[in-house]
This record gives C-alpha cells, structure tokens and sequence, in this order.
C-alpha cells in the first residue's frame, strides 16, 4: 500500500487515528478528487445504542480488516470506499445487536441460537444501527456480507489479532436457515428473497450480440481512421477546428485556390491521405466537426469498455485504476498490464496478460485521445478510459489538459454506458428483451467465467473464440477471475456447462438410435459411456431433463482445451492420465494432446476440435519429415516417437469423427 501517498493526503503531524475516536479515517488510493489525489473517507462508529465495550470492539475489527494500520506511527488506513462502507455497516449490525442483546457475553460464549437471532433481526431490518433505515426486509444480497463479517472477524481473534469472535465457521445456507421462520410469518415468498442467491449472468446470446456489436465498431475503418488521425492531430498540433470550421480543409481537397502556410498544407495532405486509406469519402457527408469527432470517438470507447467487461471479467475498480502506461509488450511477446488495484493479494500490484480484442481496445483508447497517455515526458499516469476528445481542453504546447474541460469515467458511468448500449442492442433485436430484463457491469464476471469454459466451442463468433484462444493459459484466464469467483458460483457456472454437454451428448445418442445413418458430432470415452448408461434406461425425449440431472452427479468437473473436453467422473477420477498420487487429485493443468486423448475422462467435438486436431497432427508430421531429411526414412529418436503416437491418436480420433 501507498502509505507515503496516505500520508501527503492526510497531511498531518499527529497520528490521525486512535481506537478511542469515535471516527477513523482513510484513504481510498483508487477514487481521485479533482486534483488526482486520492480520496479521504471517514467512518463513524459513535451511536447512543452501542455500549462502549462493543464499539471497541466493532473498532479494534475494522482496523484488522484492512490489514491493519498501513503506518504504525501515523495510524493510517487504506480501503476502498464501497468496501470499507460494507465492513463498516455489518460490525455496527453486530455492535449494536450485542449491545442490546448480549451486553456482557462475548461472542466466543455465543450459542448458534443466539447467531440466529442476530440473523433474524437483520433480516427483519430491527438492528438500529442508523437512524435512517428503512422499514422494508432485507434481502438475501444485502445481508451476505453480515456472513462475511462474522467469518472474517472469527479469522482475526484465532489468530489474536483481535480480542473476540465467533468460534464456528458458518456458511450462507445458515442465513437462509435463520430466514425462512421469518419469511413464513411475514408472508414472504423464499424464492423471491433469496433472488440475488441466484447466479446472474448476461445471457451467452445477447452477450455475443454484444460484443460483436462492439468489436463491429473497433473494426470499422471509420475507428481505425480515428485511431491515426488523433494521434496526427496530437503529434503535429493541428488546429483541426480552424481547419474544419473555416473550411480551409475541404477547400485543400477540391483544389480550391487558397493561400496556405506550407504546415496547414502539410496537414492537410495527411489528413486526406489517411481518409483515402480506409476509403472514407471526402463529400458532403464528412464532418470532423469538434462534435463529430467527440461523438465518434465516445462510440469508439464505449465499444472499448464493454470489451474490457466482457472479455476479461475485470472489475469496474480496477479498470478504472488503468493509466495508459499500465501495459507494456514483454519479451516474449505477450502484453501485460499492472493497475493500482488494492483489493487483491494485500495490496501488491499485480501484472495480468492484455491479449487479443483486449488489446485491441487498449491502443485505440491510447490513440484516440488528444492528450498524450503513454510515455509521457512528465511521467504523468494519465487514466486510460480518460475522454479527451475537445481541442478546448487540451493544451497543444504542453500537452496537459485544462481545468474542467475533459472526462472520466466512473462507476457510475460505465454503468450508465452499459445500460445504454443494453437499450441499443434490445432496439434491434426486441426478441431478447424477455430473456435478459436488465444489465450491470458486475454481471460480465459471471459471464466471462462461463464463456471461458467455452472459449474453443466451434459455434461462437470466430474473432471471440480467437481471443480466448490466444490467452488459453493466462493470468486472467487461469486465476484472476475464475478461481476468485466465490465457491457457489463457480460450481453453478460448471454445473451447467457440464449439463450441457452431456445433454448434447445424450441427444446424439438417441438420434443414433432413431437414426442408425445420423452422424454424431462427439466422440471420446466419456460418450461412450454415456451411451452404455442410456442402453440399461429405457430412454425418450421427454426423460431426457431427468436422466441428466441424474447422472450429472457421478461427474465432478468439466474443463475444455482446444482439441476436447476434460470431463471427470468420480468413479473414474484415479484413471486419469494426469492423476496424481501425491494430491490424489487429477492435475488437469499438466494435460497435453498425448495425455489427454488416451484418457477415460476424454470427450471431443468435431465442430468445435477438429481443426485443432488436424493442425496438431500435421505439425508432428511436418516435425517428422524435417528429421527424415536430415537424418533418412529410418531415423530413431524419442521425439520422432512420441510424434508418431500423436499422430495415431490423432488419427483414431479424426476416424471416429468421419474422417
């Protein structure tokens, strides 16, 4: 954490915080005031119905959830606003309660019936921790982080950091439990309480529709004219107002005799090559107004965002923490990029891979912008979603923007974005609007983790599959979001693609029954076997739903890779190829072509994996021939081996496809 940034903003002599106050205070190093400061937040844990014993202790709480106090002497703090708002509010619940409830016992001493009760009377809204709530119930949403709370402060008195906490480690299925006497008597329908237990997700149809609504716009040749023509405009400082609105440019096109200095002849030769480049008419219909460019240029980063949403399931915070400077190319040719995020693996900045339409929406957010945001001479971060379309802001001399003429976005912002390219998308395509009701930034996190899974299906936008296809391995494919998703989620998220697969599966099995000529499209062990658990049920369409759901069980886990699908049995999980004896777990990131397609747990699709296998095949022949030459037909060698194997399995797998 930045502590000396803590300190510069705080800006005082005495420690600014002492568990005796009834306020403490930080810094959020994310959010920026209008200076680029970071932004100060303070809490108040002083309420008339806290005893003073369960403030501290509500007090004592807070600091250790934020890792304590980011400088000892000073007695500084670093959190997220929205964050620490949420932590704040729930040990208020807890102080409160027990100040009411349990005056004198500590919480170590609690019964579970006396966490039940602390549950109910949140859930009914009857802990007065403020003298504004509202009379409504809670719903299951807005008291999950109470769980949290009362988990995390349990971790820090274990480890005496803190002088009490519940010894039990509960889960979300106990809230629910406490909930339903109390939903039963006020009437309330449990289904409808616990909507926000639900994973939500954008649905995968309107999610590609898009995202390919939006790589639509960066591929435009209108946005790659933009994406050279602001740079020019940054870089040889045209006055491109002047140009325009004198007319001064049009004139230079249509040969128009005019006087000009050799530079505004010079810029304009530029300007009408570029347009020719990308084939833009220069007619009446042209316009590289102030306005014109503002809006397209709006366009273009809006297209930019949903990308960065959609394909990477980054938080909002931290893509808005991104400074142009933040991603660079490394010597092996990946691109990474570093944020200030403070939320994760206590506080250290973190390098995640920038690839494909990812990286594509970087530059042109870099390039489209008439203030300069990489490499800059004053090493400045300048934010890479910054809005610095209108010449009025900027300062052409010194390449700095002027006092409140530019734009940021924020939270709020990308969530109005969102909405309004949601409203755009459900306008020409008005069939969808019953299967997705509304949208928020958060809602891609889900979606990404389950097209992740997806990312070689055969049967999704090509440009897309590409993408994933080339961050296969990464940091934000394999942990930045996948595995920090929570537990519920991602089993939900895995549990249906698994459904669906053994559904199309089962599907193609009783096509082949009806139909002995009917060519499946999966192939592999695990169809086989679910064949033979379809041939000892008497099986139609209609039973389908049940026997999957059924049979899903015996499954554990499901992954994908670009020539199959791994899908593990627990019956079979020790048969397969990658496990290991150590762990007694399969090692699913060690499989490769070889291991993999001589597994149990192996299934393919040819519409999705064919072409991978056949490139994979090809490429170990070409690897074969090239030893042949330089060392004749009858050459020997481990890797000449192992190549051949591969081919053969690749080979047994294209026959079972049908060539």
């Amino acid at each position: 954490m930045n502590t000396q940034m803590a300190q510069e903003r705080i800006n005082s002599d005495a420690p600014i915080n002492k568990l005796t106050n009834d306020v403490l205070v930080g810094v959020d190093l994310i959010k920026r005031d209008e200076n680029g400061n970071p932004r100060v937040w303070k809490v108040n844990f002083a309420r008339n119905n806290i005893k003073t014993k369960w403030q501290l202790w509500a007090k004592k709480a807070f600091v250790e959830i934020l890792d304590g106090w980011d400088n000892i002497e000073a007695q500084t703090l670093v959190g997220r606003t929205g964050t620490v708002k949420n932590w704040h509010i729930n040990l208020l619940r807890i102080a409160v309660w027990a100040s009411q409830n349990k005056p004198s016992t500590p919480i170590s001493l609690w019964e579970e019936k006396d966490l039940v009760k602390l549950f109910q009377d949140a859930i009914e809204n009857n802990i007065l921790w403020s003298d504004k709530l509202k009379s409504e119930t809670l719903v299951y949403g807005s008291l999950k982080g109470l769980v949290d709370t009362i988990n995390v402060t349990r971790e820090h008195y274990l480890l005496g950091r803190i002088d009490d906490g519940y010894t039990k480690h509960i889960t979300y299925d106990f809230l629910t439990e406490a909930a339903k006497p109390i939903l039963n008597r006020l009437d309330i329908d449990y289904d409808k309480w616990v909507v926000n237990k639900v994973v939500k997700s954008v649905p995968m149809v309107f999610f590609l529709i898009l995202v390919q609504r939006a790589i639509d716009v960066i591929r435009d040749p209108h946005t790659l004219f933009f994406s050279e023509f602001m740079p020019l405009v940054r870089q040889r400082k045209i006055n491109i107002k002047d140009l325009w609105r004198n007319g001064t440019f049009l004139n230079f096109c249509s040969n128009k005799e005019a006087t000009l200095r050799v530079k505004t002849k010079e810029d304009c030769r530029l300007i009408k090559s570029l347009l020719e480049k990308y084939n833009i008419e220069i007619d009446a219909n042209l316009d590289l107004s102030t306005k014109a460019i503002s809006s397209q240029c709006n366009k273009i980063y809006d297209a930019c965002i949903l990308i960065f949403l959609a394909l990477t399931g980054i938080r909002v915070s931290e893509l808005l923490s991104i400074s142009g400077d933040d991603y660079q190319q490394s010597p092996d040719g990946t691109w990474m990029f570093k944020s200030e995020i403070i939320k994760t693996n206590n506080g250290i900045s973190e390098a995640r891979q920038l690839s494909g339409l990812t990286l594509e929406s970087a530059k042109l957010m870099v390039s489209c912008s008439l203030i300069t945001k990489r490499n800059r001479k004053d090493k400045n971060r300048i934010p890479l979603l910054l809005r610095a379309f209108n010449s009025d802001g900027v300062d052409k001399k010194t390449d700095k923007l002027t006092a409140k003429k530019f734009r940021i976005s924020t939270s709020e912002g990308i969530r109005l974005t969102l909405i309004a390219l949601f409203n755009d998308a459900i306008e020409k395509h008005p069939e969808l609007r019953e299967d997705v009701e509304h949208i928020h930034p958060h809602m891609f996190r889900h979606t990404w983790a389950e097209f992740a899974l997806r990312r070689f299906e055969g049967n999704v936008l090509e440009a897309i599959r590409k993408h994933f296809m080339h961050a296969y391995g990464s940091y934000f494919i394999t942990t930045y979001t996948f595995n920090k998703l929570n537990k519920e989620v991602k089993e939900s998220i895995e549990r249906k693609y698994l459904c669906e697969i053994l559904e199309r599966i089962a599907y193609e099995n009783i096509n082949v029954i009806n139909d002995p000529n009917f060519k499946k499209d999966m192939t592999g062990k695990v169809v086989s076997y679910l064949a033979k658990a379809m041939d000892a049920t008497i099986i139609d369409d209609s039973e389908l739903h049940e026997f999957i759901e059924s049979i899903a069980d015996e499954f554990e886990s499901i992954s994908a890779h670009e020539y199959g699908y791994c899908i593990v049995r627990k019956n079979t999980r020790t048969l397969a190829k990658c496990y290991d004896r150590k762990t007694q777990t399969p090692l699913l990131e060690n499989g490769c072509f070889a291991l993999c397609t001589e597994c149990v747990n192996f299934a393919a699709s040819s519409v999705s994996n064919k072409d991978m296998i056949i490139r994979t095949a090809i490429s170990h022949q070409n690897m074969i021939e090239g030893q042949e030459k330089l060392w004749g037909k009858e050459v020997k060698s481990k890797a000449v081996e192992a190549s051949r194997k591969i081919i053969n399995q690749a080979e047994k797998i294209l026959d079972a496809m049908g060539g």
